[in-house]
């Protein structure tokens, strides 16, 4: 049995930075929640990287929230993804830019949907674009629309398809042009029709013809008539001969005339029958 279960909070707060950076694993997990609550900030930072690494769940989590001041990155970065997992939201709250940004690519995973709502605006921002990467599609779902929008292109431009599909429809409102113009084509086509119709249609004017090539036949029906009116020639004609199969006759009607001259004659080859009948309707 370790020494350190027979001492009591005072003595644990009186150890000395050398003592603890001297502890063995052993000693380090046999602290109890109560003599972990005990220790200062400047004893936190004594723990060296195994230590931290090898700590129980219950331990990180019960850190005073005022002493995880004393954290390194280095020992933030040891952290396991469960071990971030057990983090409180008011520790997360209080964690800072930096700590969030040392946080391994591995335990990013570990965050929990209200770990991620917790996060401060600076926080989200300091995310590196490898961390965004690993981020799961739920978690993704999780941030708070203002935090959502002030991620910068740089990690927005990392978003897969999966990702994508995970945020709701009031982030997609709180995305702007310049957000939208930073998704990557893959990003695009992992976009559900509930999605698109709640972008803005003046945001629509963001996305660059390379992202309208890449939407699909079942991503179209998604538009609303007010976003396809607000479309131009350009963005018309960068619409795949496949992908404009997708448009509903409503959706056609809803065509100004002037944008009607954007269609190629390969997209044009492609409408059928029902679609072609739609654009009588269009003065």
């Amino acid at each position: 049995m370790s020494f350190i279960t027979k001492l009591t909070t005072a003595q644990v707060a009186a150890l000395s930075t050398s003592t603890i950076a001297g502890l063995s694993v052993s000693d380090t997990v046999a602290f109890s929640t109560a003599q972990i609550a005990a220790l200062s900030s400047a004893q936190l930072t004594a723990f060296g990287t195994t230590q931290v690494r090898a700590m129980k769940t219950a331990q990180i989590s019960a850190i005073e929230t005022a002493d995880l001041v004393g954290f390194t990155s280095a020992q933030w970065a040891a952290l396991s993804s469960g071990q971030v997992g057990s983090l409180t939201t008011a520790q997360v709250q209080a964690m800072e830019s930096d700590d969030v940004a040392a946080l391994a690519i591995s335990s990013i995973r570990g965050l929990t949907t209200a770990q991620i709502a917790a996060l401060a605006t600076d926080d989200v921002v300091a995310l590196s674009s490898d961390q965004v990467r690993g981020l799961t599609s739920t978690q993704l779902g999780a941030f708070e629309t203002v935090d959502l929008a002030a991620m910068t292109t740089a990690q927005l431009a990392v978003l897969g398809s999966t990702q994508m599909a995970g945020l709701t429809t009031a982030q997609m409102v709180a995305l702007d042009s310049a957000d939208l113009g930073a998704l990557a084509t893959a990003a695009i086509r992992g976009l559900t029709t509930a999605q698109i119709a709640a972008i803005e249609t003046a945001d629509l004017a963001g996305f660059a013809s390379n992202q309208w090539a890449a939407f699909t036949s079942g991503q179209l029906p998604g538009l609303t008539t007010a976003q396809v009116a607000a479309l131009d020639s350009a963005d018309l004609g960068s619409l795949s001969s496949l992908a404009i199969r997708g448009l509903t006759t409503a959706q056609i009607a809803a065509i100004d005339s002037a944008d009607i001259v954007g269609l190629t004659t390969a997209q044009v080859r492609a409408l059928t029958s029902a679609q072609l009948g739609a654009f009588e309707t269009v003065d």
